[in-house]
């Protein structure tokens, strides 16, 4: 599953489900750099904050908890409506 980081500030899909052991990858699609921030750093499964722009095309996570819902957000563009759900069915 691929989400892309767009250059109008925006994760593509901006909500996904999937399956138990499903890697994510969140890729960089232009604009200025983007994070990958979970809204709870300590939540069961859940990746460290990423850094993805044009040195560091991409970010992949695998998902192996099921039952979770991880939202996340791009730090810089958060307030520009850049934010996005993952739900592990």
């Amino acid at each position: 599953m691929v989400v892309n980081a767009t250059g109008n500030a925006s994760f593509v899909p901006a909500e996904i489900t999937i399956d138990p052991g499903t890697r994510v990858r969140w890729l960089f699609v232009g604009g200025t750099p983007h994070t990958v921030t979970p809204r709870d750093a300590g939540q069961n499964g859940v990746w460290a904050r990423q850094v993805i722009d044009e040195s560091n095309l991409s970010f992949e996570h695998v998902f192996n908890v099921a039952g979770q819902t991880y939202d996340y957000f791009c730090e810089p563009h958060e307030v520009a409506g850049m934010t996005g759900k993952v739900t592990v069915r």
